[in-house]
């Protein structure tokens, strides 16, 4: 197989053009918004402002949705050049249109820059992620954001020098041309990386995904708040300006020098301190220090309303949401799987932004309404209490954060590397998460079993029946052993034959340890079914050791009870997969060896649809340690081509359902043969209900497999067994 990776000179010259690609975009950002703020102050009073970000909101807002829906047919390498040159393209019929129409013009900027500005930006950075390969995109991503930030610096020159030498209205060519030079250069390096294609099929939309997932909604719900705090600012520096100068060329020397400052003090920030603040305040304190700044400033510039204190507020917000903010906002993302992220991410940067711009206008419009005279000292004092809100929602979504990366690193959603860690607090959480069961984890279990027992011990000794006490003698002595740090020991305790029931909780930890799991779970087994609760409280106890946990349906399953039943079902639920995989064979097992205790279909479906009813990549990457342990359904062989989830889910179905053609069907959907894919989609289409199939196709049906036409479930039964049967053989009963 030969390699996809580019050579690396045409790695650096990918790297290279979209440094100068984010420049002039970002050059091209501020510029813009320095001539479509002078060209609507020109011709609207500020009071105005507010209708103007409702309609470009409800517009950009509208243009998300169709940008996320066009992203899941296409890739951004496609889309984002023909996005950048049809805003060029807009750009110059706004400068022909200017001089007639100045009043339109004004209008038509205002909602072009809009719809528009946070699009192009966000695609242009979906073509980034997409052209760099992981590895080369941690050295590139650092240098094309530099290149943005002095890109910044040099929009609010420009704007100022054209502005100074001709009038405003040419200005409008020079965004035309920079738009232009921004569309050939992301088709120049979106092209250099072949073979980069987006996916074949995306399982939602990104309003499904974002509508599940309470963590992206808390991400949504920030980048809103800060929104509508920018929103108030802007109004109040506008306002402000308009006030203090009555001359364009003055307000585009105001606008140009608010700009440029800004760009060089946010470069330098981002540049100095992003990095230390990230390891020394953490995630949840470097976004803090947006709302924190934004609260002590629009606190002073409420109690003292002049236009040094406005700019004072409104570029403390500017500076921090384009530097330290915007660093821990693009890590929030850091335990999203992928799928997720790419359907989600555009309209987060786009909707939710423009949703707080919505409020934010909306809010404005009620306060020029009822005090007109004290809107820009009202503004001031909202965008305070909000702020202090806002605080609020990021310490509740930083804990989200580190459940959210804990979660996703012990299921294997993403991987990460600690030396590209550079955040406390992934850090921490990857610290408290990746522990594996060594010798000393094992024994703090064994200890804290020891505590529990000898806390129970005493009362539940004296109030045994005297029979009980005098059968079982050696029950303390045998307590002692187990709970001793010595393997030998223990396994020659688990030997005896009189062990008792009441230490059942003592041998579990014992589960986890290579040397003594086989005495453990043949010590467990012999005790017989009154210990089935025990196991099953162990079973689902998270602190008990993941690699304990796995081995107790075994020994459930040796016990042909309904209450075995009933924990094997309770294990389906847990969190861990290898934890639910292991319940699945041994319920498979069980209630082949004893049919009358399969549990109901309904109860199966709805477990076998929640495992259906994850993104691909955790789909994927979900795996168990144990693989050369037998399986309900395949041989060791054929277990390498197949997935654990889609074998997990197949073993479900097959306690309700007829094993042998499933298990063909199983192998059929892992083979490469497109007629025995057909059949196999074909049989599963007749056994199974339409919501889970549909589910269930996102995973395992491929495009240019072919369904053969419809067929009765005997017939594709048999021909899954004529045609798949040579191939793996007769199954034995394992």
């Amino acid at each position: 197989m030969t390699s996809s990776r580019p050579p690396v000179d045409t790695d650096r010259t990918a790297l290279v053009v979209a440094t100068l690609s984010a420049t002039t975009m970002i050059a091209q950002q501020v510029a813009g918004k320095v001539t479509r703020d002078t060209l609507f102050l020109s011709q609207f009073p500020a009071t105005t402002l507010p209708r103007a970000v409702i309609v470009a909101s409800i517009l950009s807002i509208a243009a998300s949705l169709i940008f996320s829906r066009i992203l899941s047919r296409s890739t951004p390498a496609k889309v984002v050049p023909g996005l950048f040159a049809t805003s060029a393209t807009l750009f110059v019929v706004e400068w022909f249109a200017a001089a007639p129409l100045p009043r339109v013009v004004a209008v038509a900027l205002y909602l072009h820059m809009a719809v528009f500005g946070l699009l192009v930006i966000s695609g242009f950075w979906s073509v980034v992620n997409e052209t760099f390969d992981p590895h080369a995109a941690k050295r590139a991503v650092s240098r094309i954001g530099a290149g943005a930030a002095f890109g910044g610096v040099l929009g609010g020159v420009l704007a100022d020098r054209v502005a100074a030498l001709v009038d405003v209205r040419a200005m409008l060519l020079l965004l035309a041309a920079l738009h232009f030079l921004c569309s050939a250069g992301v088709a120049r390096f979106g092209r250099t990386r072949s073979g980069a294609k987006g996916d074949e099929a995306e399982p939602r939309l990104g309003l499904d995904v974002i509508r599940t997932t309470p963590y992206l909604q808390q991400i949504a719900w920030l980048v809103a708040m800060v929104s509508v705090c920018g929103a108030l600012l802007d109004y109040a520096l506008k306002a402000q300006a308009a006030a203090t100068y009555d001359a364009s060329e003055d307000l585009v020397a105001f606008f140009a020098a608010f700009y440029t400052i800004s760009g060089i003090a946010g470069f330098l920030v981002q540049r100095g301190l992003a990095v230390p603040a990230l390891r020394r305040l953490g995630l949840g304190g470097t976004l803090a220090t947006l709302p924190f700044a934004v609260f002590l400033t629009t606190a002073a510039g409420a109690v003292a309303t002049r236009l040094a204190t406005i700019v004072l507020a409104r570029a403390s917000e500017t500076l921090l949401a384009n530097s330290l903010f915007r660093s821990g906002l693009e890590l929030l993302y850091t335990p999203v799987a992928p799928t997720k992220k790419r359907a989600s991410k555009a309209i987060i940067d786009v909707a939710a932004q423009r949703g707080g711009d919505l409020v934010g206008a909306g809010a404005l419009l009620l306060i020029v309404a009822i005090l007109p005279d004290a809107a820009i000292r009202t503004a001031l004092g909202l965008a305070s209490g909000l702020s202090l809100v806002t605080l609020a929602v990021v310490a509740r979504l930083n804990r989200g954060y580190v459940n959210q990366l804990a979660e996703s690193l012990r299921r294997g959603v993403i991987t990460l590397d600690s030396k590209d860690v550079i955040d406390a607090t992934t850090a921490r959480t990857m610290a408290a998460t990746r522990v594996g069961v060594d010798r000393r984890t094992l024994l703090e279990e064994v200890e804290r079993y020891r505590t529990r027992w000898l806390a129970e011990a005493q009362p539940a000794t004296a109030q045994a029946p005297v029979v009980e006490r005098a059968t079982t003698p050696e029950t303390p002595r045998l307590a002692e052993d187990l709970l001793s740090a010595d393997p030998v020991r223990v396994r020659k305790a688990l030997t005896r034959e009189d062990v008792d029931g009441r230490v059942a909780a003592l041998i579990v930890p014992w589960l986890a340890h290579p040397e003594v799991r086989d005495a453990a779970a043949t010590a467990l087994r012999s005790i017989g079914p009154r210990i089935i609760g025990t196991l099953e409280d162990a079973l689902l106890d998270e602190s008990v050791a993941a690699t304990a946990r796995v081995r107790i349906p075994t020994i459930l399953q040796s016990f042909s009870e309904r209450r075995a039943v009933k924990a094997l079902l309770h294990g389906l639920t847990d969190p861990y997969f290898a934890v639910r995989f292991a319940c699945g064979q041994s319920l498979a097992r069980l209630v082949r060896t004893a049919p009358g205790l399969r549990p109901s279909d309904e109860v199966i479906l709805e477990i076998v649809q929640r495992e259906v009813d994850v993104d691909e990549t955790l789909w994927a990457n979900q795996e168990v340690e144990d693989i050369h342990a037998s399986s309900v359904l395949l041989d060791a062989p054929q277990r390498r081509r197949v997935q654990r989830s889609a074998e997990h889910a197949f073993t479900l179905l097959s306690v309700i359902s007829d094993r042998e053609p499933l298990r063909f069907s199983l192998f059929a959907l892992a083979s490469g043969d497109p007629n025995l894919r057909g059949t196999a989609l074909e049989y599963l289409e007749n056994v199974l209900p339409d919501g889970l199939r549909r589910a269930l196709w996102r995973h395992v049906a491929r495009e240019g497999t072919v369904i053969p036409s419809s067929r009765s479930t005997e017939e594709l039964a048999q021909e899954l067994h004529r045609t798949i049967s040579p191939l793996v053989g007769r199954r034995s009963r394992s």
